[in-house]
């Protein structure tokens, strides 16, 4: 397959020699669920979402293909296989990675799509992301990492601490620098991402080093609101003690003087996860003194993505200045 177009089944994509030892990560489901057919496209997809930039996430996917085919080892376990022996589940353990040109080392983004926690999906919000933030010149990671039963944390933040171990261990060879490095998410991913800052469960915990910058995308902050609409979001991340839960992955609950500068991102529309949610991110950044900012777009809806075609359009941009100043201690 030369080029992969809106129109393009998903199983060609999926029987490509560059994709096909990870085609279920496109959108990844706990086996044996895969959310996407073999007969779908990307068209699709819109009907189903009207929300969702195809063009953009088209643009992301080729962006993957060519990176594969420059010869880049781009698919990376960042679990040992004897972890994964131990440990099934962290087979998910995934990162696609997705150098800038040139020579000059830089600080990398990881990126978290999101999925509710019962998918990961890289595709929507994670290949178009990476794509614009290697044009501006900075290396970044699609991570894929655990979902899909009750009482998931604090595994998905396991993975994220592994995976910037394994970033960080193998640092020459990816040609990054791992000081002021970024972490960026998506509703769910967000989520995993706004939480990587908080003094309980965040790098601190991990003993890794601070953020130079979070860009936390139409995140979940507060969990409260989610148990009150019947707590199913909820169990999945803390189990049947939904009150612990609350207590413990409310991000909002959970932000100190040691948080990282962040850059938040919400449309006003969005109907899935409410733009007050990163409003009370702000409030709780601003009471503390924590470097901050916010794009707030009026239309948008929630799986945006990039933005592209939203009134965030040209966040990425702007979170990169945002952590490039913060960086300079500007």
């Amino acid at each position: 397959m030369k080029h992969f177009t809106i129109h393009t089944p998903f199983g060609e994509l999926f029987a490509s020699e560059e994709c096909k030892d990870f085609a279920e990560f496109f959108i990844y489901n706990r086996p044996p669920r895969r959310r996407l057919t073999e007969e779908m496209t990307l068209q699709d997809l819109k009907v189903k979402d009207p929300n969702r930039n195809i063009e953009s996430m088209c643009d992301g996917v080729n962006h993957l293909l060519e990176t594969i085919r420059r010869g880049v080892p781009v698919v990376w376990d960042y679990w040992s296989e004897e972890e994964q022996a131990k440990n099934p589940e962290k087979k998910a353990g995934k990162l696609f990675y997705l150098p800038a040109g040139g020579v000059e080392k830089k600080p990398f983004v990881l990126i978290c799509a999101g999925g509710g926690y019962s998918s990961v999906c890289s595709i929507v919000e994670g290949f178009n992301t990476a794509r614009r933030i290697n044009q501006l010149g900075y290396p970044a990671f699609v991570m894929n990492y655990r979902v899909g039963y009750e009482g998931l944390l604090p595994d998905p933040m396991e993975d994220v601490a592994q995976a910037l171990k394994f970033i960080m261990g193998k640092a020459e060879e990816f040609g990054v620098l791992c000081e002021d490095y970024a972490v960026t998410g998506f509703s769910a991913g967000g989520h995993l991402c706004a939480s990587w800052g908080t003094d309980n469960v965040g790098y601190a915990a991990y003993g890794l080093p601070k953020p130079g910058a979070l860009f936390p995308v139409y995140p979940v902050i507060d969990l409260t609101p989610m148990a009150e609409h019947g707590g199913t979001f909820v169990r999945t991340l803390g189990g049947p003690d939904v009150a612990a839960a609350i207590e413990k992955y409310s991000v909002c609950r959970h932000v100190w003087e040691g948080y990282p500068p962040t850059f938040s991102v919400h449309c006003i529309d969005d109907p899935v996860v409410p733009y007050e949610q990163s409003l009370i991110l702000q409030k709780e950044l601003e009471d503390r003194g924590i470097a901050h900012a916010i794009k707030l777009g009026n239309v948008g809806g929630h799986g945006i993505g990039e933005g592209r075609g939203s009134d965030v359009e040209g966040w990425i941009d702007e979170a990169v200045v945002f952590w490039q100043k913060c960086i300079k201690g500007e």
